[in-house]
């Protein structure tokens, strides 16, 4: 991935950072939304992430929700279209420590409940 890269915090903790074509940089937060709790951050490659949150150094957040059966791969082409498509959601604080309780949230199994 020219435009992006992981940087490995140990296991199962890494952080994805990409650069846009204007030479913005984002982290890039793997996310599934939690009916009653909003959205939350997953571990990448899990196959119940809904979203991607874009996150620019400014604050800036916009919000990447995919549709069935759409790639979710890390390449800096998808990423780029991704950060195109989604929409802001503001630019207050995003807490990247949050983690979603998987175990018994209602969440949606897969992208095509």
């Amino acid at each position: 991935m020219p435009d992006s890269f992981i940087e490995t915090l140990g296991p199962g903790l890494e952080r994805i950072y990409f650069t846009d074509p204007d030479g913005a940089k984002w982290r890039v937060h793997h996310c599934v939304l939690v009916r009653g709790k909003g959205t939350l951050r997953i571990a990448r490659a899990d196959e119940r992430e809904t979203h991607r949150v874009y996150v620019a150094a400014n604050g800036v957040k916009r919000s990447y929700r995919f549709t069935c059966g759409e790639s979710q791969q890390l390449t800096a082409t998808l990423l780029a279209v991704q950060l195109r498509e989604a929409e802001y959601v503001g630019t207050s604080a995003f807490d990247s420590r949050t983690r979603a309780a998987l175990s018994g949230a209602p969440i949606r199994q897969t992208l095509c409940d």
